[in-house]
């Protein structure tokens, strides 16, 4: 897709730290937020993982990116 008028566009990886098993029927989650300072734009992301009756979070990821630490834009 793309968006009209966008000045750029390109593909981004999120990538996790390390590889998670999901048993199948479990709920994945990603949180996703864009920050700013006045000298770059970046990502923060974090990932969970709900058994596949709700009943649990069977897995919870840090907050990856944090502070723009590996990845920006700018």
């Amino acid at each position: 897709t793309h968006t009209p008028d966008m000045r750029s566009w390109f593909p981004m990886y999120f990538p996790i730290n390390k590889p998670v098993n999901v048993e199948k029927g479990s709920k994945v989650s990603v949180c996703m937020w864009r920050l700013t300072k006045s000298y770059k734009v970046w990502y923060e992301w974090s990932l969970s993982v709900e058994s596949q009756d709700s009943s649990e979070c069977t897995y919870e990821s840090d907050i990856h990116n944090t502070n723009g630490e590996h990845y920006w834009i700018g």
